[in-house]
Parts: structure tokens; sequence; C-alpha cells
């Protein structure tokens, strides 16, 4: 495919994704908030927050310098966010799993909205650079928003075991890691994050990946 028409390619996908996922994310935003108001439930109001906070974000993220016109990373990060929405509620393992489960997601909702504070208007979907970030959780691992969302999904599953949940929430953590490929790939153009790279060398969890 020529350079020409991938990169009008994304843009069309720009133009016709970037309006939907803002919506969706307004109504997961009211949808948490009214969940909330009904359960007063700490992991409910925290979610609401991040919501909001990822709806704002996105609405005005910084104009990227160099952003991915490969219709792949396009795909699997559209992919990765449907897998997402395909977990379903199941029986609960038990008193313990509930327990668990309700504490690693209020865990990973203060993980990601840290990681979202740090970021600002640097936050996007598809790799691209919108100004390279180093400080807060970013000096510990590449990718702590990514590190929110795997340790909010297996709590999840924790709480809600089932054969399927367990293969999308693999799937999921593949998907990351593809997409955490392709944003250091592109990234490391920039001479500060080819230098940021050398310092920090791991992923999403310090000393594992």
């Amino acid at each position: 495919m020529k350079p020409a028409t991938k990169k009008a390619l994304v843009v069309i996908a720009g133009n016709l994704v970037n309006p939907v996922l803002g919506v969706m994310w307004a109504i997961f935003a009211v949808s948490t908030w009214m969940t909330w108001s009904r359960t007063h439930s700490v992991v409910a109001l925290l979610l609401f927050c991040v919501n909001t906070l990822f709806a704002v974000l996105f609405v005005t993220r910084r104009h990227s310098k160099a952003i991915s016109n490969d219709p792949k990373d396009w795909m699997i990060t559209a992919a990765t966010i449907l897998l997402s929405f395909s977990l379903r509620v199941a029986q609960p393992a038990g008193e313990f799993a509930r327990v668990a489960s309700q504490g690693i997601q209020g865990a990973a909702v203060l993980l990601i909205l840290i990681s979202l504070v740090a970021l600002g208007r640097s936050f996007g979907l598809i790799p691209a650079n919108r100004g390279v970030k180093t400080h807060s959780l970013y000096s510990w691992v590449r990718h702590p928003l990514y590190s929110g969302e795997i340790l909010f999904y297996f709590g999840f599953v924790l709480g809600n075991l089932s054969l399927l949940n367990a293969v999308i929430f693999t799937c999921i953590i593949l998907g990351l890691s593809v997409r955490a490929s392709s944003e250091e790939r592109l990234l490391k153009k920039d001479q500060t994050y080819a230098d940021y790279l050398k310092r920090v060398r791991f992923r999403f969890f310090p000393g594992i990946y």
C-alpha cells in the first residue's frame, strides 16, 4: 500500500473512530456515576473519574508530532478496546475472591488515574508522539497506563471466573504488548525517548516485564 494511501486511510479512520470513542467514554462516565449513586462503591466512583478524564484528555489531546500510518496499529488498538468490552459478569468464585477482586480493581483504577494525570494532553490511542513523558510512574515503567489496565482486568476476571473471561484477558494482554511495542518503535525515533528506553528497562511491571 502506498504511503499516501495509508495516510488517507488514517485520516478517514480518525474522523470516524475518534468521535465515537469520545461519546463512548462520556456514556461510561455517566453510567459509572449512576452506579456509584446507587451503590456508593469506591471502585465505581474511581471509574467515573477515570472515564471522565479519558473523555476530557481524548478531546483535548495535543497535536501529534508523528503518528503511525500502519492500519495494523489501528486494528489492534480497536480490537483490544472491543475485547475489554466483551468481559462478562460471571458467578463469583467466593467471598475471598470478591474482596480481592475489588481491592485489585480499586488499586488499578488509582494507578490509571495517576498515569493519565502524568500523560495529560499527551494521551492518545494510536501510536504517536505527542511529547515524551518520563516523570511520575513513567520513571518506573514505560507504560504504567497499560499496567493499570492489566491489573484492573485481572481483578475483574478474579471476581468473575470463566473460561471466556480468561481467554479474553489473555488476548487483552497480548494486544497491549503489541501496542506498547508499536509505540516504542515510533517514539524511539525521538532521541529523548531513545535515551529513556536505556534508563527504564521494563514495560509494565518493575523486575518482571
